[in-house]
């Protein structure tokens, strides 16, 4: 027989599928036949009759809207057999043979247990309450590099569900508000990523719900920011792969007029007719340093559309690029095991694509529909890369 109070009180919450703000309680191991559980939202307390094991459950509905995380508590009365008090160890109740202070470990799990009058279990909860919730944090990638996972719910009946768009609210000035993400598809929500977030700036999230009657909603996502990243990152818009480079010489940048000189008849001074969308193009000049390096840097430059992230302090800036020809070279000729390379790249900044673009995700089903047999495929997608950035329409 296990020593008292083995084995210890539990405490386990299961969330409701068709309702995120219900949830179900169960305690089992209770030492007595009543437990009280705190809810960890400040509001509810559930009082829970055991049955003949010890067990028991109760469901409780959260009231505060948003995306929360508690902390559930039960506490459990003992009425099982106990030490009052310390002075009673080496005289148990009657009927417990404990003849001395060696045998004591085989009838008490720790000395704390001796006389403990209420066994205590918790359990962490995360809870959806309301029409929708928006809750981000920051992960890892595949590629090593941290990223902002953005988990969207809605509660709302999906036939009430028109479509929903994700924006990004960086709180730095310099950074513009950019809409991420354009659904039609998920109507109940759907978690994203957002690889392109920039570095070390706090950022929120709005998710914007149009209903199938018009009307809208917004709800806004908790403060995050990724703040462990130094350095450069390049990211592949199209597939959201990132490697860290170093920027070599970023020397010059050239913005075309983008206006033109017109004569007009019977008029002294010419006409200058303009736009205002000049955007930079130049050429950044790249180094990488050994064998993994070059091999996904040249990965990257098969993608047409690369973002450039630096640090807020860093004078190099974010920038959308548009790559060119890409011109590789050895930094040491005369060195056969010498892996460096210069890489000069040409490019056009460009604005950063629209939300549509980033739902970039196709399966090998979808691929099958699209083309009857393999021998289809290489006619339009001559290279894996084409088949990696291939997207149904």
């Amino acid at each position: 027989m296990a020593p008292f109070p083995l084995p210890r009180l539990t405490l386990t919450a299961a969330v409701h599928e068709d309702d995120r703000s219900k949830v179900t309680f169960t305690v089992t191991n209770a030492k007595g036949h009543v437990a009280e559980i705190d809810t960890g939202d400040r509001h509810g307390r559930l009082d829970i009759d055991l049955d003949e094991s010890h067990s028991g459950t109760a469901t409780y509905t959260y009231p505060d809207a948003g995306h929360h995380t508690y902390t559930a508590t039960v506490g459990a009365p003992l009425d099982l057999w106990r030490f009052t008090a310390w002075v009673l160890v080496p005289k148990p109740d009657p009927g417990e043979d404990v003849a001395n202070w060696a045998q004591m470990p085989e009838k008490l799990a720790t000395w704390g247990d001796a006389d403990m009058r209420t066994e205590v279990a918790d359990t962490t909860v995360t809870v959806d309450v309301g029409d929708a919730t928006i809750f981000a944090h920051v992960e890892t990638g595949a590629d090593g590099f941290p990223l902002v996972a953005v988990d969207v719910w809605i509660g709302l009946p999906p036939d009430q569900v028109a479509s929903w768009t994700v924006t990004r609210l960086p709180e730095t000035p310099s950074q513009p508000d950019l809409p991420i993400w354009l659904d039609v598809d998920h109507p109940s929500g759907a978690s994203i990523e957002d690889h392109e977030a920039p570095l070390r700036v706090p950022l929120r999230y709005l998710l914007t719900l149009t209903k199938a009657d018009g009307t809208t909603e917004e709800f806004t996502s908790n403060p995050v920011a990724i703040d462990t990243v130094t350095g450069c990152l390049l990211t592949a818009v199209d597939t959201g792969r990132t490697v860290r480079v170093t920027v070599q010489s970023w020397t010059e940048t050239t913005r075309d007029a983008r206006s033109v000189r017109l004569a007009v008849i019977n008029r002294p001074d010419p006409v200058v007719v303009s736009d205002t969308r000049l955007l930079e193009r130049g050429t950044i000049v790249f180094r990488t340093h050994d064998q993994d390096s070059l091999m996904a840097f040249r990965d990257l430059m098969d993608s047409p559309i690369l973002l450039l992230r630096t640090q807020p302090a860093s004078a190099l800036e974010t920038r959308y690029l548009a790559p060119g020809d890409h011109t590789e070279g050895r930094m040491f000729p005369e060195d056969g095991k010498s892996w460096v390379r210069q890489h000069q790249v040409p490019y056009q900044q460009v604005f950063p694509p629209s939300p549509s673009a980033r739902q970039n995700s196709s399966t090998w089903a979808q691929l099958a529909g699209a083309y009857l047999t393999w021998r289809q495929v290489p006619k339009s997608l001559p290279t894996w890369a084409d088949v990696r950035a291939w997207r149904p329409r």
